[in-house]
C-alpha cells in the first residue's frame, strides 16, 4: 500500500474516533439530563459499534451524525461566548429551552440525513448553452455523465432512470468523464451499467475516459464497455464529422501519477481551426488546455463537494470547482457528478445529468 493510501486511512481513522469520543461525551450527558444512568465505558462501545456499522454499510446516517457533531461544536462554541456577556441569563434561559438538552440537534440531524438520502438521489438536468469563437454549421447537442460510482450509490433504477433522460434530450454525443465505476463496483452492476451505455441513442454515440476511481480496475470493464459501443478515447484524439475534435487524457489515477501526455503532443495531429473539446476527469491545467487551442473542457471528478461544507473547500482549491466558467477564454463545465462516493448522501450539492449545447460562428 503506497504512503498517500496509508496517510489517508489515518486521517479517516483519527477524525471517526474523534467523532466517537465527542458524540459520547453529548449522548451521556443528555441521558443524564434525562435520568438515564449508563456507564461511559458501555456507551463508548456501543457508539463505537454504531459509528462502525455506519461507516461499513455507507448509511444515510452518516450526515446524522457528522451535523450533529458540527452542530453540537457551534453550540459550545455560542456557549463560551455568551457565558462572557453582561446578560447571559437572559440571553441563555430561553436558548436552554428550545436546545432542550441536544434532543434539538439530534431532531435536525435526523431531518439533515433524510434531506440527504433523497437529495442524492434526486437527479437534475443541468443545461448550458456556450459559444465558441470557431465555426459549427449547427449546434453540437452534448450530454456529459461524470462520477456514477456504479454499485455505491446508483443501483439498477437508477441506471433506467438515467437512459430515459439522456435519450430525452436527443443527444449529438455523450462524454463519460471518469468514476463511472470503483473498487466497490461488483460485476453484475459493472455489466448493467455497460448495457445501459449501449441503450443511450446519440449522433456520434459514447465516449469515455478514465477516472482515478475507475483507472485501477479498467481491466473488470474495458471489454464490456468496448463490447457495449462505447468508445474509449484515453490519450487520444478523434475527428468526428469533419466537425470537431474530441480530445481525451488520461487520468493520474488513485496513487497520484506525476506524468501523462502532454496537451501538446495529444493536440499535434489536431487542426486547432475546428472546435475542440477536451474531457479531462479532474478540472485542472486549465492554462495548459487554453494555451493549446481547447474550446471546451469537461470535467467531474469534484463532486461539488457533495457535503457541506465540502462545496466551500471545492471551491477555494479549484479555479472552477462546480458549473460553468470562462476561464480567460477556455469554457470549462465541472459536473456535480450522476452519483455519490463514500455515502449516499449530499447536502450543498446534487446529483446532475448536464446538457452543453455548443454554439459557433455561422
Amino acid at each position: 500500500m503506497k504512503v498517500q493510501m496509508i496517510g489517508f486511512i489515518s486521517v479517516m481513522l483519527s477524525m471517526i474516533l474523534l467523532i466517537i469520543f465527542y458524540m459520547t461525551r453529548k449522548l451521556d450527558r443528555i441521558l443524564r439530563c434525562y435520568g438515564m444512568t449508563v456507564k461511559k465505558m458501555y456507551l463508548y462501545i456501543i457508539t463505537g459499534i454504531v459509528g462502525f456499522i455506519i461507516v461499513i454499510t455507507r448509511s444515510a446516517f452518516a450526515a446524522m451524525v457528522l451535523y450533529m457533531f458540527m452542530m453540537f461544536i457551534l453550540v459550545d462554541i455560542l456557549k463560551l461566548i455568551l457565558l462572557k456577556t453582561d446578560k447571559k441569563r437572559i440571553i441563555i434561559t430561553p436558548l436552554v429551552k428550545i436546545y432542550c438538552h441536544g434532543i434539538l440537534i439530534a431532531g435536525i440531524g435526523l431531518l439533515i440525513a433524510l434531506y440527504s438520502a433523497y437529495n442524492a438521489k434526486n437527479i437534475h438536468v443541468t443545461e448550458y448553452q456556450i459559444m465558441i469563437d470557431k465555426h459549427l454549421d449547427n449546434d453540437i447537442n452534448i450530454v456529459l455523465l461524470s462520477d456514477i460510482h456504479a454499485g455505491t450509490a446508483v443501483r439498477e433504477h437508477q441506471f433506467d432512470k438515467m437512459l430515459e433522460k439522456v435519450n430525452k434530450l436527443k443527444p449529438d454525443i455523450i462524454c463519460l468523464t471518469g468514476d463511472i465505476f470503483d473498487e466497490s463496483s461488483d460485476q453484475q452492476m459493472i455489466r448493467y451499467a455497460c448495457d445501459t451505455f449501449s441503450k443511450m441513442h446519440s449522433v456520434y454515440g459514447v465516449y469515455y475516459i478514465t477516472g482515478n476511481h475507475d483507472k485501477g480496475i479498467m481491466d473488470d470493464f474495458e471489454e464490456l464497455l468496448l463490447a457495449a459501443g462505447v468508445k474509449i478515447i484515453d490519450d487520444s484524439a478523434v475527428f468526428i464529422d469533419n466537425r470537431f475534435y474530441l480530445v481525451g487524457r488520461t487520468d493520474l489515477g488513485m496513487e497520484g501519477e506525476k506524468e501523462r501526455t502532454s496537451m501538446e503532443r495529444l493536440l499535434e495531429q489536431v487542426d486547432v481551426s475546428y472546435p475542440v473539446i477536451l474531457l479531462d476527469h479532474r478540472p485542472t491545467a486549465l492554462e495548459e488546455a487554453r494555451d493549446t487551442g481547447v474550446d471546451l473542457q469537461l470535467s467531474g471528478h469534484t463532486h461539488a463537494g457533495q457535503i457541506f461544507p465540502g462545496n466551500i473547500i471545492v471551491d477555494i482549491f479549484n479555479d472552477v470547482g462546480y458549473g460553468f466558467k470562462n476561464y480567460h477564454g477556455l469554457n470549462v463545465v465541472v459536473s456535480s457528478g450522476y452519483g455519490t462516493w463514500g455515502f449516499p448522501i449530499r447536502v450543498g450539492s446534487r446529483s446532475e445529468i448536464v446538457n452543453v449545447i455548443l454554439q459557433g460562428k455561422r
